[in-house]
């Protein structure tokens, strides 16, 4: 679906654990899984 290598995959990842925490970071993946 999205043009991107690992690399990038993991930055959004970290990003994405800075910006919303890891209590909320399970809920955040399982709402992405559903668009994806």
């Amino acid at each position: 679906m999205f043009d991107i290598g690992m690399s990038e995959l993991l930055l959004i990842g970290i990003v994405a654990l800075i910006v919303v925490g890891p209590k909320d970071l399970p809920a955040l993946f399982h709402t992405l899984g559903r668009f994806t």
